[in-house]
């Protein structure tokens, strides 16, 4: 569960607590993964944990279904795109696979400064393959309602195309195979 907490000295920030029902003993794991996402750039920032308590950076926005329901222009939303690209493309290189990519609109949030955050590390591995890039561009732009939602505000994008560019990126996550997907976008 998360909630906004205000400190004494009138900052604001976000509080996750570990539920009584939840089937870890602690957050211990979830704060270990979220600061390596952090040092890749990722996630709203950590400043203090303790078993069941994470307090980090309040990303105060709306989820990517709830922004793009408003009226935004197609150049916010390729930048958000690319924006939330590059942060999977650092954790894919932190070998960090935050895993719940597919399904964005509980995952990112934008904020009123129009900045994609990607969120919740509960059950981040850095045992499995990455497919942070490859999981997030599916749901931007080839399938679901967010593609949908995108594909009418700033045009479809070739599919057959990002499709075989990420078929390669999959194999050989360089810097260059990104650059082609973000290249297929714009």
């Amino acid at each position: 569960m998360v909630v906004k907490v205000e400190t004494n000295d009138r900052k604001t920030y976000a509080l996750k607590i570990r539920r009584t029902d939840a089937n870890r003993s602690s957050m211990d794991r979830e704060v270990k993964l979220h600061k390596i996402a952090n040092t890749a750039g990722v996630g709203p920032s950590i400043y203090a944990n303790t078993k069941n308590l994470i307090l980090m950076e309040l990303i105060d926005g709306w989820n990517i279904i709830g922004w793009l329901n408003q009226s935004v222009k197609a150049d916010q939303v390729r930048k958000v795109i690319i924006s939330t690209l590059e942060q999977c493309y650092n954790l894919d290189r932190a070998h960090l696979d935050h895993g719940e990519l597919n399904c964005l609109t509980h995952h990112v949030l934008i904020s009123e400064s129009v900045k994609p955050c990607i969120i919740d590390f509960e059950t981040a591995s850095m045992d499995r393959k990455t497919t942070n890039v490859t999981a997030a561009a599916h749901s931007l732009l080839l399938n679901g309602t967010i593609s949908r939602k995108v594909g009418k505000i700033i045009g479809i994008v070739e599919r057959e195309t990002i499709l075989q560019l990420l078929r390669v990126y999959k194999r050989d996550q360089s810097r260059h195979r990104f650059e082609k997907i973000i290249q297929g976008i714009t």
